[in-house]
């Protein structure tokens, strides 16, 4: 059974916490403070090579996580795989029993800490999602993938071209990018005309500090820190209490959307700070 898939199906609040894999091959401390903290989530997101950085590959992540009882969406970059191993990276999935698949762009490699790697841009998550649909119904061994993909409710008219595309392909859910905005994602949900049914999960992350909500605005693009929300960091004794604050509120504003599914915790470096 697909818990994840399942839950949505049932319209039930999806919570789900994001992974950043180790620098490492050591995945023991991630699964410890992911345990101390399983009460308060339903899937764990596991990323593929944030900011163009080396981590343990989500494949190797999504795997052994999995061994110890977390359901987990696998995420697979486009930016710096070709068809070939992105066909592969499904399969694998499949073989290992990863239910779950998310397809991204991908950071750009100039963002890591391998400035030297040549980004390779083969295909776009588009036809990377089509190529996994088409496996996922080819080849019956393995499990039954449930697809998904991300969505920047702030790029305004291109996005919803863009959703057309990828539910057309086969992608079944949407996470978006960390919501800081609320009106301005209410308005994006709003404007979404698509036939084919998509479940949104709705991205967000807790800002830590003055320095980390203007990291956001001048190093990630597609992520955009209301000034309003730095001027209370500021102001707040504690910036990092005040941030959860933040990400508390915002999350009781998503739950009133009918349209979304679910929440995706985002940037959580020290699950152990989940409130």
């Amino acid at each position: 059974m697909n818990k994840f898939k399942t839950k949505l199906k049932n319209n039930d609040f999806v919570k789900i916490i994001e992974l950043i894999p180790p620098k490492d091959s050591n995945i023991t401390p991630a699964i410890n403070d992911l345990k101390a903290v399983q009460d308060k989530f339903d899937i764990v997101s596991v990323v593929d090579n944030p900011r163009g950085i080396v981590h343990l590959s989500s494949l190797a992540c999504s795997c052994l996580i999995r061994k110890e009882g977390f359901e987990t969406i696998m995420h697979i970059s486009c930016t710096n795989k070709n068809r070939i191993e992105i066909q592969s990276q499904v399969l694998g999935a499949k073989a290992l029993g990863i239910k779950n698949l998310l397809f991204v762009t991908g950071d750009h490699v100039l963002s890591g800490d391998n400035r030297e790697a040549r980004p390779v841009y083969d295909i776009d998550s588009v036809l990377a999602i089509r190529l996994a649909e088409k496996l996922n119904k080819n080849n019956k061994s393995g499990s039954n993938l449930f697809i998904g993909a991300s969505a920047n409710h702030l790029s305004g008219e291109p996005q919803f071209k863009s959703l057309g595309k990828k539910a057309e392909a086969g992608a079944e859910f949407i996470m978006t990018q960390p919501v800081y905005d609320i009106e301005k994602f209410k308005n994006f949900i709003e404007k979404i005309k698509i036939d084919i049914k998509l479940y949104f999960i709705a991205g967000v992350m807790p800002l830590k500090s003055v320095k980390h909500a203007e990291f956001i605005n001048n190093k990630i693009p597609g992520i955009m820190v209301p000034e309003k929300l730095i001027v209370r960091l500021k102001n707040s004794k504690n910036a990092h209490l005040e941030g959860i604050n933040i990400a508390n509120e915002t999350i009781l504003e998503i739950e009133k959307i009918k349209e979304i599914s679910g929440i995706n915790v985002m940037g959580m470096f020290d699950l152990k700070t989940i409130t």
